[in-house]
């Protein structure tokens, strides 16, 4: 900073990365590598494993979604999954580079978002920061948080697909204001119908392009038919998505994977029964505070910049954002990613504008900016360092040992059943699920919050067909997921214990 700190940006720091094209592109990359460190070293066990295994077997073995094949979300993402595993086999180098070129992907959508909202900005409050370099800083914050582990998880996530989407409706609507093209609105349109079948609340925040939308084209000429375009899309591609599960006769499961458990699942969220970990909400609070007191600078000049397209469409999605992350009622870093530009957006704005603030504001703010930026890159680490040591290392040890024991004990046609979160398992033994629901966690929110869809009947119905040969344990969650009795029960009258590799526990039917 200089000495003055009347002007942050024109530091000698500052403009040895930014003056030369060359040199600020060079550091784009490193930043990005920098904050997407952890995230390519994420942990083997991950959330990853049950999309891919979902789509792996909807796509590539050409089982029926929902069906065969089961977790709660819609099915863009397993379709995203499937098609990576059809190129890409089950590589997990080969699954981060794929998940990589999707985030340069929207970090060039945001480039180009930066592009046209930081000049109007900057305008408005008459600040002296030269437009092309905010624009440049704000890219590097981007690329720097949006890639960190907390946030970007282990790179396959609703959120992340979710980013380009929403990237892209917002240049459309901004190519759209420009000429009121019908063109642009309904690729615009087309953008949100992908954002609903990725995760279906995050239609709300397209609602904020149709409310735009109907607020500049109040008084303007064909408003209905440029709504009209704007909305086709969403119902076209809902009921292509509609009419191939009626046609697979899945319609049922589908609903209740894509929306109903959802909705039930987020009553459990806010009673406290799925995530009250205050770890969560500690790494989720190192980013959520700071971004909510720069959105409180960002509101404070509300007067000024309201009418610009800038402040309209970042103060509304940040809003929208906010809402959608309270209104799961979990604590989850990650679902913050999809509002990651905007707060971006927010935080650097809230930099630009201190030449106006007191000298202790000035301070206060950058210290809580530098302590963001620090503490988040600790966070992130964290997840790098638990993939090498810990129990989380320990634990990949002993899966992967039963794993292989499984595997060398089984044929490549039958199917075992691992009662734990997720799909690793699976992946590391080479073998399939005995049962649609590869992940012990559904079916006990199923049975100990009464959401009513009967999933134990159909869990066991389909064990009893299987009879897989090998139930796996994890001692670490074992006691939670027996709280599932008609679960434990059947496990334990029909399998017992033939091995053990420290916390896990492979049981062979009797």
């Amino acid at each position: 900073m200089s000495t003055s700190t009347a002007n942050w940006t024109t530091s000698k720091f500052v403009e040895f990365f930014t003056r030369s094209p060359l040199r600020f592109w060079i550091t784009l990359i490193m930043v990005f590598a920098l904050g997407r460190l952890a995230t390519w070293g994420y942990p083997f066990d991950s959330d990853h494993w049950i999309f891919y295994y979902v789509g792996h077997n909807w796509i590539v073995d050409g089982g029926q979604l929902y069906v065969d094949a089961w977790d709660h979300k819609p099915p863009l993402i397993f379709l995203y999954n499937g098609v990576m595993a059809a190129l890409l086999g089950d590589n997990i180098v080969l699954h981060r580079i794929w998940f990589t070129l999707f985030a340069i992907v929207d970090t060039v959508l945001f480039y180009f978002v930066t592009k046209r909202f930081m000049p109007q900005l900057l305008a408005t409050i008459r600040s002296t920061v030269d437009p092309q370099r905010a624009i440049q800083l704000t890219l590097l914050l981007y690329v720097f948080i949006r890639n960190l582990s907390q946030f970007a998880s282990n790179g396959n996530t609703t959120e992340n697909l979710g980013l380009i989407f929403l990237l892209a409706m917002i240049l459309c609507y901004l190519k759209f204001s420009e000429n009121r093209s019908w063109g642009w609105i309904a690729l615009a349109g087309f953008f949100a119908a992908n954002l609903f079948w990725v995760k279906g609340n995050l239609i709300l925040l397209g609602g904020v392009v149709g409310l735009l939308l109907l607020i500049h084209g109040w008084k303007k000429p064909h408003l209905v038919w440029h709504v009209i375009a704007f909305i086709a899309p969403i119902f076209i591609v809902s009921a292509l998505w509609l009419g191939y599960f009626a046609a697979q006769g899945t319609f049922q499961d589908f609903m209740v994977a894509s929306f109903s458990f959802s909705a039930k699942y987020a009553s459990s969220a806010w009673a406290g029964k799925v995530s009250a970990n205050i770890l969560l909400i500690v790494i989720t609070a190192a980013m959520l505070v700071p971004a909510l007191i720069f959105f409180a600078v960002f509101l404070r000049d509300v007067k000024t910049q309201y009418r610009t397209q800038a402040y309209q469409v970042t103060g509304l999605s940040m809003l929208v954002g906010l809402a959608l992350i309270a209104a799961v009622g979990s604590f989850y870093s990650y679902y913050l990613l999809i509002i990651m530009p905007f707060i971006t957006i927010v935080m650097m704005y809230g930099l630009f504008r201190m030449t106006s603030f007191k000298k202790v504001t000035k301070v206060l703010l950058t210290l809580i900016f530098i302590g963001t930026i620090v503490v988040n890159g600790l966070i992130s680490l964290r997840f790098l360092v638990n993939n090498y040591t810990g129990v989380t290392k320990q634990e990949a040890i002993e899966y992967t040992e039963a794993a292989q024991y499984v595997h060398e004990h089984t044929q490549p046609g039958d199917k075992v059943f691992a009662y734990d979160y997720g799909a690793t398992f699976y992946e590391l033994a080479g073998r399939q699920s005995a049962s649609r629901f590869i992940s012990a966690s559904h079916l006990l929110l199923d049975y100990r919050d009464n959401f009513g869809f009967g999933f134990n009947d159909i869990f066991l119905a389909e064990l009893e067909e299987n009879q897989p040969p090998y139930i796996v344990l994890n001692d670490r969650s074992t006691d939670l997921y027996f709280t599932n009795e008609p679960v434990a029960n059947y496990i334990t009258e029909n399998y017992e214990p033939v091995k053990k590799f420290g916390q896990i526990e492979v049981l062979q039917r009797k």
